[in-house]
């Protein structure tokens, strides 16, 4: 492949479509110059998940005067997507841009097709104005579990058994794994129940979650899955996500830096198989994002505060696993509350490209139902 810096384009091209996985000295080696810890973190991140879709190259293209190599793959799935790679006129790496073309859905049906590539039952769920097509496969939903959570906690909150300005002490115990945001630096930190339901429900934060279920109950969390039609048999018991790591992968105990011997593992296959994931049918998810959006207070920015039955913006929650990728988007207005979601399972961990690819479906599909509207 001849560019304007072969080697720069041939090693990221190399790191993309090897079997090692990347890390944040490959990005330090192609940047170059000094960057933001976010900035190695992203490119790191996006390259690693664009090796997990493990792509094969099929073209690619230069454009000299942009110093731009344009490299078409695609995925181990079949996914097809575009990789931008640029160059710094120093022969340093200037960006890395990943687009993957899809079809546009125009109904639950179309979306449920195009899904199929990754998971031949995937399950869709579609309510708007005038449609309500309904999904009662039970899936593994990963993250969604926090939304009963959510549920759980403002049902305690309304009936004064807990209150979102209370100020929990964060203890050694209540650091899970995995987590988005806190962690071992934040023990003895004094968080209220309200920063809690922002970090669970934004960051998707797992020691969050783990700390509103010992706040709250385990029995409150399954009564309010029961409630909104998930069988109790299906998450009994029902774990933290701190305990579903350990029993998917194996204690972190005893390792030097746990936080990378998890996120090195993170790759392994199918432990929605083993029983080890959080089920739910999509119905389920929907009637509980649907009162969460019903209520004075959510976590999320665009409904917090507003009267009851006030218009609320776009509420989102997603779910991602090795082989589970899972979303949920819910709109309230005056009129009628609208929500799309959908759930994949499949028997392999799913890369970028296939993320890509299935968000791209759904956000089509979002602007068609006219939940994207302000």
């Amino acid at each position: 492949m001849r560019t304007s810096s072969p080697s720069l384009t041939e090693t990221v091209l190399d790191l993309v479509t090897g079997t090692e996985q990347v890390a944040r000295e490959h990005s330090e080696r192609l940047f170059g110059r000094n960057v933001t810890d976010e900035q190695l973190l992203a490119l790191t991140d996006s390259m690693e998940g664009v090796r997990l879709s493990r792509p094969r190259i099929l073209s690619s293209r230069e454009a000299p005067e942009e110093r731009v190599t344009a490299v078409a793959v695609e995925s181990e799935r079949g996914i097809r997507a575009d990789l931008f790679v640029a160059v710094e006129d120093d022969g340093t790496l200037g960006g890395f841009r990943v687009l993957t073309p899809t079809p546009e859905p125009t109904d639950a049906r179309s979306l449920r097709s195009a899904l199929a590539v990754l998971d031949p039952h995937a399950a869709v769920l579609v309510r708007a104005e005038g449609i309500d097509t309904a999904d009662t496969q039970v899936k593994a939903v990963a993250s969604l579990v926090k939304v009963f959570v959510q549920l759980a906690v403002m049902r305690a909150v309304e009936r004064g058994e807990l209150h979102l300005g209370h100020r929990h002490v964060l203890g050694a115990g209540d650091i899970s794994l995995l987590s988005a945001g806190l962690g071992p630096r934040h023990v003895g930190a004094r968080i209220t129940v309200a920063e809690l339901c922002r970090l669970m429900i934004l960051r998707s934060d797992n020691t969050a979650m783990d700390t509103l279920v010992r706040l709250v109950g385990r029995e409150a969390v399954a009564e309010e899955m029961a409630r909104c039609g998930v069988d109790p048999s299906l998450n009994t018991p029902l774990r933290t996500m701190r305990e579903a790591a350990e029993l998917s992968w194996g204690p972190a105990a005893g390792t030097a830096d746990p936080a990378a011997h998890w996120n090195s593992l993170t790759h392994l296959p199918r432990v929605h198989h083993l029983g080890l994931d959080y089920y739910a049918p999509l119905t389920a998810v929907a009637s509980a994002m649907e009162q969460l959006a019903a209520m004075s207070w959510t976590p999320w920015p665009t409904g917090a505060q507003l009267p009851p039955g006030a218009p609320i913006g776009l509420l989102y929650k997603g779910g991602n696993a090795p082989g589970v990728l899972a979303a949920s988007w819910t709109r309230r207005s005056r009129e009628h509350t609208g929500s799309l979601m959908f759930a994949v399972n499949t028997d392999e961990p799913l890369g970028m490209l296939e993320e890509f690819y299935a968000f791209t479906c759904a956000e089509s599909m979002l602007t068609r139902l006219g939940l994207t509207r302000q």
